[in-house]
C-alpha cells in the first residue's frame, strides 16, 4: 500500500507528541507493516500558535495524483483536536479514495463505523445527510441574482436618525458631506 503520513505541530507542546515522535511513530507503523511511505506532509506551529494547514493542502495535492491508497497519522489529534472538524477531514479524505490510519490503538476504535464514540456516529450522520441533501437539491437552479447597479445602499449612522431636508425624501439619497 502507498501512503502519505501527514503531521501537525502541537501550538503548544504539551498538547499532543511532537512533530519528531509523530513521524517516527509514522516511519514505523508504515516499516512494520511493509507498506511504502512515499510522503510526509508536515503542518507547523507559526509564532502566535496558530499551525498553518500547508501541509494539509499539500496532501490534499498528493491525493489528487491517484496514488496513493492510504493517510497515515500517529493519531487524530494530528488532524484537529476538535473531533467534529476530524470528523470533517475524514470524511473528506475518504471522499478522495484514501483508507485513513492511525498508528494509536486507541484511535482503532473512533474510526471504525460501529465501535465510534457517540459525538462521532452523530456527525457522520449530520454529514451523511448533507451530502444526501445536496443529491437532491442539485437539480433545483439558484435564482438569479439581482445586479449590483440596481441595488442602492445608504449608510446611516446609528446614533442619529436620518434628517430629511424640504427636498429631500426617504427615496431620494444623497451624498454624505464629509
Amino acid at each position: 500500500m502507498r501512503v502519505v503520513g501527514y503531521i501537525r505541530e502541537p501550538s503548544v507542546p504539551a498538547d499532543t507528541e511532537t512533530a519528531f515522535v509523530q513521524s517516527e511513530r509514522i516511519r514505523r507503523w508504515t516499516a512494520e507493516y511493509g507498506h511504502q511511505l512515499i510522503a510526509v506532509c508536515r503542518d507547523v506551529a507559526a509564532a502566535d500558535g496558530e499551525a498553518s494547514r500547508d501541509g494539509y493542502r499539500a496532501l490534499l495535492g498528493i491525493l489528487g495524483t491517484g496514488d496513493v491508497d492510504a493517510v497515515v497519522v500517529a493519531s487524530l489529534e494530528a488532524l484537529s483536536p476538535d473531533k467534529v472538524l476530524q470528523e470533517i477531514m475524514i470524511k473528506d479524505l475518504r471522499s478522495r479514495g484514501v483508507t485513513v490510519v492511525s498508528t494509536d490503538p486507541e484511535d482503532v476504535a473512533e474510526l471504525a463505523d460501529t465501535e465510534a464514540a457517540p459525538l462521532r456516529v452523530l456527525v457522520r450522520d449530520v454529514l451523511a445527510r448533507l451530502d444526501r441533501y445536496r443529491e437532491e437539491m442539485a437539480v433545483v437552479e439558484a435564482p438569479t441574482p439581482v445586479p449590483a447597479r440596481d441595488l442602492v445602499v445608504e449608510l446611516l449612522p446609528a446614533e442619529e436618525p436620518p434628517v430629511w431636508g424640504p427636498h429631500e425624501s426617504a427615496t431620494h439619497t444623497a451624498r454624505p458631506s464629509a
